[in-house]
């Protein structure tokens, strides 16, 4: 009786400091030392997923994109963090597997992610958009996925990229096949999101400027061999082969059209004209071909040369453009939750269209760049943030409105840059 009764005592008390506790505003708390404790905002962490590839087919490009990321939060966070507290990143492999992309994302936002970089590929954006994104609110921003594809998912707004939609790269594939004298190309493109949406933007452009298609043929970028595609492919008077594929397909199908003698002239697209590929073919058997690439632009974009040079320093070895656009990502997330003094989802996507493209005073990328657009917001300033690969201008729909295309030659085992297009949305 007597220990019921005073466990009633004991439950009564709970109750009464509990609700002073409720009803006690925040900046009333008091530290050890008698000044005002931290308010809700201030507890507040932003923490970022990344969701790179790191196996699979494109795995040769997650290490690159992730020295971007770094390079961003390091840079945030000698700033000062966001919220008053260092940024955190959590790391997942995307396996260049759209299922595994769409599982690893929610076991991300479960664990307490804020907003996401990443995914890679096209087609795992497409899903992660619209099954994990849009529906449980997380600002995703993708910095390599371009498929045109993506511009009209239902995502609720919730998914944005820092690389230009292949309506871009496609028309620069176009004209450079005609600058070249071509008129008939054959097209293997690999049936996918990013594959599909490369080959219709190409498509389209090429037929504008009176060029025909000799055969498009779609490949698995699992297969062990193409031989059987590449001499469907290699039919009537096709003048060279157009390769919309990832980097282990490309090798296949490279080996297999020079050896078999099917085609001499190729093109390549950003993500299988590289550095790998040359190697695992031989530079001698690609000398001259040439491809696109999205870029960033020296002298027109001051923060491309900058970050280009902090990661450099950083990393002291060539990195694939992806690094950068991966840097821009992971910025522009870090300001927008400064921006939005919140951590929550939905403040978050809103916030990125007024650092990143908004009416504010313009602040180039890199460390100093970083500093000074944090600095900026904490002092309720407007600022609009360029990145290292395009100024970033979202429109609606989360694409970015302008940007540049190399065009790029292999000229003794290098990728040697012999142009650049501007881009800019009607």
């Amino acid at each position: 009786m007597n220990r019921s009764h005073l466990s009633g005592r004991r439950a009564a008390r709970l109750v009464v400091v509990c609700l002073l506790l409720l009803l006690a505003p925040t900046h009333d708390v008091l530290s050890e030392d008698g000044a005002p404790g931290p308010t809700q905002a201030d507890i507040q962490r932003l923490q970022l997923g990344v969701l790179f590839d790191y196996s699979g087919r494109l795995g040769v490009h997650g290490p690159d994109l992730e020295h971007g990321v770094k390079l961003a939060v390091d840079q945030v966070n000698a700033a000062g963090g966001v919220l008053g507290r260092p940024v955190e990143v959590t790391i997942a492999d995307g396996e260049t597997d759209a299922d595994a992309a769409v599982t690893k994302a929610r076991e991300m936002i479960d664990s307490g992610i804020d907003a996401l970089v990443g995914p890679m590929g096209s087609q795992a954006a497409l899903r992660v958009g619209a099954e994990v994104s849009g529906p449980l609110r997380v600002p995703t921003v993708t910095p390599s996925a371009t498929s045109p594809e993506l511009s009209s998912i239902r995502d609720g707004g919730y998914l944005f990229r820092t690389a230009l939609s292949d309506v871009a790269q496609g028309p620069v594939l176009a004209d450079l096949a005609v600058r070249d004298g071509l008129e008939r190309v054959s097209v293997i493109y690999q049936d996918d999101a990013y594959g599909r949406g490369l080959f219709r933007a190409f498509r389209d452009a090429f037929a504008a400027f009176a060029g025909e298609l000799a055969a498009a043929i779609t490949v698995s970028p699992e297969a062990d061999s193409y031989l059987d595609e590449l001499r469907r492919a290699a039919v009537g008077d096709s003048q060279a082969l157009l390769l919309i594929a990832y980097p282990g397909a490309t090798d296949i199908l490279l080996k297999e059209a020079l050896d078999e003698e099917l085609f001499h002239r190729f093109f390549f697209v950003d993500v299988n004209f590289g550095p790998d590929v040359v190697l695992s073919v031989g530079a001698e058997r690609l000398e001259g071909q040439m491809g696109t690439i999205p870029i960033g632009a020296s002298g027109i974009l001051p923060g491309y040369a900058t970050v280009l040079a902090e990661l450099k320093e950083r990393v002291q070895k060539p990195l694939r453009q992806g690094a950068l656009a991966a840097y821009d990502a992971t910025v522009c997330l870090c300001l927008a939750a400064e921006r939005a003094g919140s951590t929550d989802g939905t403040l978050l996507r809103d916030a990125l269209f007024e650092v990143c493209g908004g009416g504010g005073k313009r602040i180039n990328a890199g460390a100093e760049g970083v500093a000074r657009a944090l600095t900026a917001i904490r002092k309720g300033r407007n600022v609009d943030f360029d990145g290292a690969t395009t100024p970033i201008d979202w429109d609606a729909a989360g694409d970015v409105t302008r940007g540049f295309v190399g065009v790029y030659r292999i000229q003794s085992g290098a990728l040697v840059l012999v142009d650049r297009m501007a881009f800019e949305a009607a």
